[in-house]
């Protein structure tokens, strides 16, 4: 991406942080800790946490680097029960983000003080690492299994980046990978990469969903779609997470 695609993005990414407005039933002040990459903001619920969500950002800059963009989102979840680790794995970069993704969750499942079934969702550059991250925890003897990812309009892998082995993720994970009708930013060229690369890894078909969101007159699919919190992107992007978490959280039990 250009640097003058890069700005854009951020741009319009504070635009959009900016006209949200969300849920405002839960407002937790997170717990942040670590610094640089290893950065982490960790929401606790009320309650004891009925799952753990990993939310892995997307690219656009130091704004897009803290949850503030996702905010109605996450606030969502943590009303649903549910705590949430948004980790920033990178400030300029990061080369092999899986690695500090997995140290970073660690570390914050650990502060939680609980194991609950972990799901991950990841938007544009975080749904195209959210499977790496996976594979690295399935393959580690310390890390939470995830028991699902959730890739939203994810991005592809860049030649630089470290290329992570999918064939060590559990084969009872589900996966739920969106790619917007009117998405010009991030297309479907990282999901057909992403199935691509599950099916070269021996991945189970059948526990792979891939789902196209499409527009409608009153919501238009594209890149910042899972930014809003219009009725329709809830109904688009927070209804199947939802349902995700919910499956997760019946199995663990």
């Amino acid at each position: 991406m250009s640097r003058c695609s890069s700005s854009l993005l951020a741009s319009v990414l504070f635009v959009v942080l900016l006209a949200g407005c969300g849920e405002k039933k839960q407002r937790a002040n997170p717990e942040v800790f670590g610094n640089g990459r290893d950065q982490v903001w960790l929401f606790r619920p009320s309650g004891t946490p009925r799952a753990a969500v990993v939310f892995l950002h997307g690219f656009g800059g130091q704004v897009e680097q803290t949850p503030a963009n996702h905010r109605a989102w996450i606030d969502h979840l943590l009303n649903h029960g549910y705590a949430v680790v948004y980790p920033r794995y990178e400030t300029i970069g990061n080369p092999a983000p899986g690695p500090t993704i997995v140290r970073a969750v660690g570390g914050a499942l650990d502060r939680l003080g609980a194991r609950p079934a972990l799901v991950v969702i990841g938007y544009s550059r975080g749904g195209r690492l959210a499977p790496d991250y996976a594979a690295l925890a399935d393959a580690s003897s310390k890390a939470t299994h995830p028991a699902a990812v959730i890739a939203v309009f994810p991005g592809s892998v860049s030649k630089e980046e470290q290329r992570v082995d999918l064939s060590t993720l559990d084969p009872s994970t589900r996966f739920l990978i969106l790619v917007g009708d009117h998405d010009r930013t991030a297309g479907s060229q990282g999901a057909r990469q992403l199935l691509h690369r599950l099916e070269a890894a021996g991945f189970p078909p059948e526990r792979i969903v891939a789902r196209i969101v499409h527009s409608r007159k009153d919501f238009i699919a594209n890149h910042f779609a899972p930014l809003d919190d219009s009725t329709r992107a809830k109904e688009a992007f927070w209804a199947p997470a939802d349902r995700l978490v919910e499956a997760a959280i019946d199995r663990s039990g």
